[in-house]
């Protein structure tokens, strides 16, 4: 064909014919794809490729706790057509395809149409053939005749709680019609409405794909959906065997076996911490074993990759005080970080402050006042009590240097202010001394009338003259004669009445005049 892509009737035609129709320039695998909680809390298809032909009906069941504590019990019953069978690996394959399809449309509708093709390719196969193709219609048909029956097994994200719900997951399958040749499936609404409310999680159909192991592809699916709330798991093994994954070996040497292999395919795409057997397995007594895993590398909600060889910093703090590194995680996914981060400050506190004498078991103290929210210790201040305390200290000090400043220099210009007064005096003297006594009688005559005739009440005799030397006469010596620069700007009047004036306050008037020579030089000089 001209077109380097296959045809939708290419595929039809091939449809039943075991021929490889793969094509070169297909589309790649899904890189993230999502995956539905309570779809991988329970197995939902037998892990073998066959199903035996007597054999109609599955149970899965387990003990779980609500939200109060109270143990209950759940259970999946998967009842099939005698005439197609119960549903195996390759059909759960199917259902995580299809939902790959109703993500890429962003869960709009229930009816999902599609080519045998396209679903092919988000089941993670690059290679397609007509035999293949066969199996996956003959899938989609014997899906809308398996019930599915959960028994307070069924969970409604919205409400955080378990229901009962039965149901058949597709409710419709319609093979292509002329007008446009696909597909067509719809989904049953309860677990269209989970997908909606967004009970899922992301997976990594990249990894994914390279599981050829289908209990490896179960346990990832099982252990993906519940990292979520923490970074490492613990289960009883025979119970993770039968009733997690379906595993039909009953003795725990068989399951171990099984398991491992499983096991190390998950740790070949680096999606759990590989560990020693011994590390591994655990022996509670005989016949009974607990399993342990920790996640290594998973994608986020968001699409990010969880990378837990890189510690986080709150799990970190835990670990610093002693918490495991099972219950540092599980307490980082339950609790806001925000409530751990203010528990910490708060311990930190009390062993700063030396109040920390009486907690015997760091750890176990941290961990009880992280889940019952103590309240904070006497004394303690938050970060942001502690920032704006430390800026008012801050802001204190400055305005008590630049008090301290402004007093060194309001006494320096005080010290100037006295020696100009002097300096002044000496001068106006020393000019008035230059005169001959003529100019002197002549100029103090004057002097006195005029201060005479401002002033009736005083008395003209040899004392008041003494008295009105200074602020008069000299000062007046002082604004008529020795015209300097920087006395140019001020009142003549005002300035001699300086001259009469004992205190030592710099007048602000003064103070505010450009013209002054107050430079830190003559400070320093004085």
């Amino acid at each position: 064909m001209e077109d380097d892509h296959l045809t939708e009737e290419a595929i039809i035609q091939a449809e039943f014919l075991d021929l490889d129709i793969s094509d070169e320039n297909s589309p790649e695998v899904l890189s993230l794809g999502k995956d539905e909680r309570n779809l991988a809390e329970f197995p939902i298809a037998l892990l073998s490729q066959r199903a035996p032909k007597d054999c109609t009906e599955l149970v899965f069941k387990d003990r779980w706790t609500d939200r109060d504590g109270r143990p209950f019990e759940r259970e999946l019953r998967i009842s099939a057509d005698p005439d197609r069978g119960l549903p195996t690996a390759f059909d759960d394959d199917v259902i995580l395809g299809l939902l790959q399809l109703t993500a890429k449309d962003k869960f709009k509708s229930r009816k999902v149409q599609f080519s045998i093709y396209e679903l092919n390719q988000a089941m993670g196969n690059k290679t397609s053939s007509g035999t293949r193709f066969a199996r996956i219609k003959e899938s989609l048909m014997k899906w809308t005749r398996v019930n599915l029956s959960y028994e307070k097994g069924w969970y409604i994200h919205k409400s955080d709680s378990y229901k009962s719900e039965h149901f058949h997951i597709i409710d419709n399958f319609r093979e292509p019609q002329a007008d446009n040749g696909k597909f067509e499936i719809i989904w049953n609404f309860v677990p269209f409405a989970s997908f909606v409310a967004g009970n899922l999680y992301t997976i990594d159909c990249t990894a994914m794909a390279q599981l050829g192991n289908s209990i490896a592809r179960r346990l990832y699916r099982l252990l993906g959906s519940n990292f979520r709330n923490c970074r490492s798991l613990t289960y009883d093994l025979i119970e993770l065997g039968h009733n997690k994954l379906g595993i039909g070996a009953a003795e725990v040497g068989p399951l171990k076996r099984r398991m491992l292999a499983a096991i190390e395919e998950l740790e070949s795409i680096l999606f759990i911490t590989k560990l020693p057997k011994e590390k591994r397995f655990t022996k509670v007594k005989k016949g009974s074993h607990l399993i342990h895993f920790d996640l290594l590398r998973m994608p986020d909600k968001s699409g990010e990759m969880i990378d837990t060889s890189v510690i986080p910093p709150l799990e970190a703090k835990l670990k610093e005080h002693g918490i495991s590194t099972l219950v540092a995680s599980q307490l980082v996914a339950k609790y806001p970080q925000n409530d751990l981060t203010q528990q910490i400050n708060y311990l930190e506190y009390l062993i700063a402050t030396k109040n920390a004498k009486s907690i015997k078991n760091r750890a176990e103290y941290l961990r009880r006042a992280i889940e019952e929210c103590y309240s904070a210790p006497a004394g303690y201040k938050s970060e942001a009590e502690r920032i704006a305390e430390e800026a008012r200290e801050r802001r204190e000090l400055k305005n008590s240097e630049r008090a301290i400043a402004k007093r060194i220099r309001t006494e320096s210009l005080k010290r100037v202010f006295i020696q100009i007064k002097k300096d002044q005096l000496a001068r106006s003297q020393a000019h008035f001394k230059s005169w001959t006594v003529e100019e002197q009688k002549r100029y103090l005559d004057k002097s006195f009338a005029a201060e005479f005739k401002k002033d009736p009440k005083l008395t003209n005799n040899a004392n008041t003259r003494t008295m009105l030397f200074e602020p008069v006469v000299l000062a007046k010596i002082v604004t008529n004669y020795l015209k300097e620069p920087e006395f140019l700007s001020i009142d003549s009047e005002w300035w001699a009445e300086q001259f009469c004036d004992t205190d030592i306050e710099i007048p602000s008037k003064l103070c505010g005049c450009k013209d002054l020579f107050f430079t830190e030089m003559r400070v320093r000089d004085l």
